[in-house]
């Protein structure tokens, strides 16, 4: 792995099991938000049911497709899914993965912008976010994003990667740096992370001492 990129592979993930939990949740609340007649909640309920149905079916072919690295054809099948079903957080975050995987930044943006609304406690989304500013080039929005990811899960491991390497990039040396460059060398595993991470802890700890000295 390429330790100047902020770990892709992690963004590019989001179990469709986790998606298939998470929709029986929507479902349930979309039910029991229903007001009318038996017959009409019986209708509704179906109708409801049939648009899940139909959604998970696009998703399956979505991931699929995603798991062959087919990307376009896999972001058609997620907007097919997000078409039937628009609540779906894990949907759009595999539709941000695959438009960004083709380039579409913009959309990608958005997608995983609808994802964060939809997944309140999940990291993923503004993990992904951080990661695509953060291959485009702009590590002073990316370290934002990494940060509010970090705020749903403070150990959330591809997070404070792309973290330290955004600050390692930007030459930030802060008490905030430090801490997550802590954690992250406690969780790391991978001997060219944990590498260059040791690295950041001296130039960070050399930059807060000659601070210190001011």
């Amino acid at each position: 792995m390429n330790a100047s990129r902020a770990c892709p592979s992690s963004a590019r993930l989001i179990l469709l099991a986790a998606a298939r939990a998470a929709l029986v949740v929507a479902v349930a609340s979309g039910a029991a938000m229903q007001a009318g007649c038996k017959s009409s909640r019986t209708n509704l309920k179906g109708d409801v049911q049939a648009d899940l149905k139909r959604a998970l079916e696009h998703a399956a072919r979505g991931e699929s497709l995603r798991k062959a690295e087919k990307y376009a054809d896999a972001a058609e099948a997620y907007k097919q899914s997000i078409a039937s079903k628009s609540d779906l957080g894990a949907v759009w975050v595999n539709y941000g993965v695959c438009l960004m995987e083709v380039g579409d930044f913009m959309p990608a943006r958005d997608a995983f912008l609808k994802a964060a609304d939809l997944l309140p406690a999940d990291p993923t989304p503004f993990e992904n976010l951080g990661t695509l500013y953060h291959l485009r080039g702009y590590d002073d929005k990316a370290i934002e994003y990494y940060k509010l990811s970090l705020e749903k899960d403070a150990n959330w491991q591809p997070s404070l990667r792309g973290a330290v390497l955004a600050a390692k990039n930007l030459r930030i040396a802060d008490e905030g740096c430090k801490d997550r460059l802590d954690r992250a060398i406690m969780l790391e595993k991978d001997a060219k992370f944990l590498s260059m991470m040791q690295t950041e802890r001296f130039r960070i700890e050399a930059a807060l001492k000659a601070r210190d000295k001011k």
